[in-house]
């Protein structure tokens, strides 16, 4: 079961890394402004040419690899509550690396989270 563990906090890690990657990513493509044929098509093309949304996207798949390797040996009532994990490392990255502000309730709910995965864990 600790292998797995381990494995769980691998397959998150890269699921938020690669959330922080694909913003990046979008950050350099920029917003959608419509959502016509016209204004979608360039945008798709823009973003599909566009470096680190292809490895943001590996990163994904890296996460899913691992994540499929933990459903193969544990049941998923146990690592599922495991994900809520995602939130919270995704919320301190985008605090540190992105800037991003974070108000205090997001950061009481992420609290929430941790409370809440402390207890289904203990079960």
């Amino acid at each position: 079961m600790f292998k797995s563990i381990i494995i769980v906090f691998i397959s998150l890690i890269f699921a938020a890394i690669g959330q922080v990657v694909l913003k990046y990513g979008m950050n350099n493509v920029g917003s959608i402004d419509t959502f016509s044929l016209q204004g979608i098509a360039p945008f798709i093309v823009k973003t599909a040419k566009n470096p680190l949304i292809w490895f943001g996207c590996f990163l994904y798949g890296m996460a899913a690899l691992a994540w499929l390797i933990v459903l193969s040996r544990e049941s998923l009532s146990f690592v599922y509550p495991f994900a809520g994990l995602t939130f919270v490392i995704v919320l301190f990255l985008s605090s540190a690396i992105l800037k991003e502000q974070v108000s205090l309730w997001r950061w009481l709910g992420t609290s929430v989270i941790i409370i809440g995965l402390l207890i289904t864990v203990r079960s």
